[in-house]
């Protein structure tokens, strides 16, 4: 059955008013880890912690050594455990179909238990099959040439665990017409909302049954100008039920909101935080909300916001860097969870001089003080 593509339905947008802000705490840097190295490049890591108390980091791995290359016919969804956050399991890979690239898996817990990962996959053709792909492909889909190669969308998909990440069902699809990189959100009656984007704006699918199917749900927003391309959106659910939708864009964050459990979504506010990146909410035990991204300019590095627990204070007065040390911009692409005595450990991609530029799993572990 040809897939019903989401258009943009044009809902009336709601203003949603920020509440006013009070004292909220800081954070405190306790340590910087490396989490996974090798002769390969390892990026765009997620990080969850399971409902048996274990956690469970998934990242792209693509073989070495070579080129620092975002897209690779070989690369794949390596995954690893831990029982504390600290000490981590040897990767293993999970399944993919064969001709099938894996990009951006990340990781989701579900009110059941069920851990969900989304991903989306590139495929891979001989350069002369350029023309052909450029006329029949939908318009939002990107198509790259590489190594002699062209690489064009292969769709983005849903695998499923229900032991904790021990095996994995999938993949099923989502669509064929959007990538994926963010958080998921679920509503109280159990619904998985997804946000998805292409070139033509930002869209929300759904699934009713717990990741197996889905089906186009609500258009978040579209392109934020000539410059501004909106893309790698994030959600975010409050306690209070608001959904948050944070956006990358080339020059700096977005983000909307919504107040009728993601059917339509305010106008996309500026922020003047670091663009070029996406982000990641993580609800502390304290109520309040870590914030956490990269920063792809001078000085590169890894930077956070603390907000409270309905995310205002978006600002970049507020802004905490982790880090600074970076040698380039090819980094970030951040993942928190809390550690067993209450810390926070962040989750991202890096390189340095120190380890010969080679692109690592890295982490910083810091503590929310009042």
């Amino acid at each position: 059955m040809k897939e019903t593509r989401a258009k943009d339905p044009a809902p009336p947008r709601v203003e949603v008013m920020q509440e006013p802000l009070h004292e909220i705490g800081g954070l405190e840097i306790m340590e910087h880890v490396a989490l996974y190295a090798d002769e390969g490049y390892n990026a765009f890591p997620s990080m969850v912690k399971t409902q048996d108390g274990n956690y469970l980091l998934a990242f792209r791995h693509a073989p070495g050594p070579g080129g620092n290359s975002h897209l690779d016919p070989e690369s794949a969804t390596w995954i690893m455990s831990s029982a504390d956050g600290q000490s981590w399991s040897e990767p293993r890979e999970l399944h993919r179909p064969g001709g099938y690239a894996a990009q951006d898996p990340v990781l989701n817990v579900l009110e059941d238990g069920t851990v969900l990962m989304t991903v989306f996959f590139w495929r891979f053709t001989g350069e002369g099959q350029r023309p052909l792909l450029e006329r029949t492909l939908p318009g939002g889909i990107d198509i790259h040439s590489v190594r002699g190669m062209t690489a064009y969308f292969g769709g983005s998909y849903s695998y499923l665990s229900r032991n904790h990440g021990e095996s994995w069902e999938g993949p099923h699809l989502i669509t064929e017409n959007y990538a994926i990189r963010g958080r998921c959100a679920q509503l109280p009656d159990g619904t998985v909302l997804a946000p998805m984007y292409s070139r033509t704006g930002i869209v929300l699918f759904a699934s009713r049954d717990g990741g197996l199917t889905w089906e186009p749900y609500s258009f978040a927003g579209g392109p934020l100008g000539k410059s501004k391309t909106a893309h790698e959106p994030a959600l975010f659910r409050t306690q209070s039920g608001r959904i948050l939708c944070f956006i990358r864009t080339n020059e700096e964050m977005y983000y909307c909101q919504s107040v009728d459990d993601g059917q339509s979504f305010s106008a996309p506010v500026p922020t003047g935080l670091p663009g070029s990146v996406p982000y990641d909410a993580l609800q502390l035990p304290s109520g309040n909300v870590y914030l956490a991204y990269g920063q792809r300019r001078e000085p590169y590095g890894i930077r956070a916001l603390l907000l409270d627990g309905e995310c205002n204070g978006i600002s970049l007065d507020r802004e905490r860097i982790l880090r600074d040390d970076g040698l380039g911009s090819d980094i970030s692409y951040v993942s928190s969870v809390i550690l067993p005595g209450g810390d926070i450990l962040t989750a991202y991609y890096y390189y340095t001089a120190e380890n010969e530029q080679r692109r690592y799993i890295a982490g910083t572990v810091l503590r929310e003080i009042s």
